[in-house]
């Protein structure tokens, strides 16, 4: 690893643990000590698995997002395709409820929100951003 690489790996780890702290606190408040000790476990060995399992791993250090133009490039398109697949199970729901007569304003929403960064990205980008 690089000198930049390495410090973007800690930066992300730092990130990972911090949200791994924000959703242990999370849990702890809305599910008591018990849900809270169960999702910070959970959330900080995910984290320690990207730090860590990037070095004999593809996969993960696909996942990580951190490393050369190669894995950078495999991160955006799997995140590409993990957004459309999103989007399809988002259209999905939302149709098959509504025609079930109890339409999901939670599914509507989050619709409504990849639309909207689907179309921003695309303007972004059309202009080389």
């Amino acid at each position: 690893m690089t000198r930049k690489t390495t410090r973007e790996a800690r930066t992300q780890l730092a990130g990972m643990l911090a949200i791994a702290a924000a959703g242990t606190a999370a849990y702890w408040v809305g599910e008591g000590a018990a849900g809270g000790l169960q999702a910070g476990a959970i959330l900080f060995a995910f984290a320690l698995l990207i730090f860590l399992g990037r070095r004999w791993s593809p996969t993960i250090e696909t996942m990580s997002g951190v490393g050369d133009e190669r894995t950078r490039a495999l991160t955006q398109r799997a995140a590409a395709f993990s957004g459309y697949a999103m989007a399809c199970v988002l259209a999905a729901w939302g149709l098959i409820s509504a025609a079930a007569g109890s339409f999901n304003a939670t599914v509507g929403a989050m619709s409504v929100v990849f639309a909207v960064t689907w179309i921003g990205a695309c303007a972004w980008d059309s202009r080389g951003g």
